[in-house]
Order: structure tokens, then C-alpha cells, then sequence
């Protein structure tokens, strides 16, 4: 290899490695990506999935809410003509949202539009207890980091943080995150008979004619 390559490949190479190191110092520098404290043990929320009688998911200007209440014991979609509640889905929502863990990643509202969390901009989560009392009022930025990285904060404070868990799935959101919103059919249980197949005793199969 002549000396004029080897000269043109180190610059190369030097070029490379300033451009990491760069990146790297943006990175360090990011509100959104830097490392804040973690919490660890207990989860960020504490409230009982047991007395959660109504979730409101929302993102303002896209579509009109998804209101999901439990009516006799029984999660229905009010806003899907009152229609039978996927319970599996919504008690996985409620179980992985008191099970969040997060970093914190700001402490003032001028940076809430690095994250798309302000209040017209971002997702509300709400949960509701028996005549309506708040439990939990969340924020979801619709700026991500990354394919699984959300930004949350409650809505009565400034404080931003990070979570790993995938909040799009949780909401049922499987297109672009900022453009999309959750869609009542998604909590809706599909299936056709509610049978409790461990009272049947007998099946019986026929063909009706005339």
C-alpha cells in the first residue's frame, strides 16, 4: 500500500472517531438520553387494579376518546355501544402501568416539548375509581427514544421521566406513535359466545330440514 493511501485511510479513520466522539458528547448532553436516577423496588405508581372502575385513553385532535368502565363486575367499551370488554387486555394494561419503572430525565416544563408531552401534543392516560374518583393522570410523549422508549409524566407535575415498557402496545397502537390513537374496536372482546365450557355436559350436533 503506497504511503499517500495509508495517509488518506488515517484521515478517514480520524474523521470516524471525532464523529463518535461527538456524538457521544451530544448524547452525554441530551435531556432525553442522558441517565437520570432510577428508581428500582417499588414501582413509580401505587394504586389498587381492584378499584379502577373506568380508563380514559386519549390523544387530543386525533380521534374522540376510548372510555372503558366495569358495569356489574364487567369491563365494557362505553364508547363501542357499551360492547364486552377484552378483560385480558385490561387488566395486562392496569397490571403493567402499576408496575412502571422509570428514570428520570427532566424537572421543568421548557423541555416537555423535547418529549411531545405537552397537554395538546400528548396521550392521556386516566384511571377512575368508584364515582369517578381520580386515581392516576398520565401524560405519554409522543417523541420517542428509540423503538421502545416512552417519556411519561403525571399531569399535575413537571417532572419527565422514561420508561422502557412498551406504552404504544399497552394502548394498542401499532402505526406512528405521534399520528395515531387508540381505537375503541381494539379493547372490544371478539368472541362471539360467552359459553363456561366447564358446565357443559353433553353436545349435541344436528341438521334442522323443512
Amino acid at each position: 500500500m503506497k504511503k499517500k493511501q495509508i495517509i488518506i485511510l488515517c484521515l478517514v479513520l480520524g474523521v470516524l472517531l471525532a464523529g463518535i466522539i461527538f456524538k457521544t458528547f451530544v448524547r452525554g448532553t441530551d435531556p432525553r438520553t442522558v441517565s437520570g436516577p432510577q428508581l428500582e423496588g417499588d414501582p413509580a405508581f401505587r394504586f389498587d387494579t381492584a378499584q379502577v372502575e373506568k380508563i380514559l385513553l386519549e390523544h387530543k385532535g386525533k380521534a374522540p376518546p376510548v372510555e372503558l368502565a366495569k358495569v356489574n363486575g364487567r369491563w365494557e367499551v362505553k364508547t363501542l355501544w357499551g360492547a364486552r370488554a377484552d378483560e385480558g387486555k385490561v387488566l395486562r394494561f392496569l397490571e403493567e402501568v402499576r408496575g412502571l419503572h422509570w428514570e428520570l430525565r427532566a424537572a421543568d416544563k421548557k423541555f416537555f416539548s423535547d418529549f411531545g408531552i405537552d397537554d395538546p401534543e400528548a396521550y392521556s392516560v386516566q384511571l377512575a375509581g368508584t364515582g369517578d374518583a381520580p386515581l392516576l393522570d398520565l401524560r405519554v410523549g409522543t417523541k420517542q427514544a428509540g423503538r421502545s422508549g416512552f417519556f411519561l409524566r403525571k399531569a399535575s407535575e413537571d417532572e419527565v421521566f422514561f420508561t422502557e415498557t412498551d406504552i404504544a402496545e399497552l394502548l394498542g397502537i401499532f402505526s406512528a406513535f405521534a399520528d395515531a390513537a387508540p381505537r375503541p374496536d381494539y379493547w372490544a372482546d371478539l368472541t362471539l359466545f360467552d359459553i363456561h365450557i366447564d358446565r357443559a355436559l353433553s353436545v349435541v350436533i344436528e341438521r334442522l330440514s323443512g
